[in-house]
């Protein structure tokens, strides 16, 4: 999914995601905001070569993601723990 300038994006809450990365895409990303995530942001820029913006937790219901000027990419994903990992077989 991705965020234009002057769009809000609505993300609703999936147990099964609920980790949200926020990643710039062609440059720096200005005017960042948040609303509903652990770490929110208001009216930050992103880069696409800091980590500022990656690992976040959607905490409420719905959370809004806005931005002022650049393109922003939004991945969902779920919580990783060693049980979930397929067993290893010799080879």
């Amino acid at each position: 999914r991705f965020v234009l300038p002057g769009r809000a994006e609505v993300l609703t809450a999936e147990p099964r995601y609920p980790i949200v990365s926020l990643l710039a895409l062609g440059g720096e990303a200005e005017g960042v905001a948040t609303e509903g995530l652990r770490w929110n942001l208001a009216a930050e820029p992103l880069s696409p070569w800091r980590a500022r913006g990656l690992s976040n937790r959607l905490l409420a219901a719905r959370a809004v993601v806005s931005l002022r000027a650049g393109t922003l990419a939004i991945v969902e994903g779920g919580d990783w723990r060693p049980s979930d990992a397929p067993p290893v077989r010799e080879v």
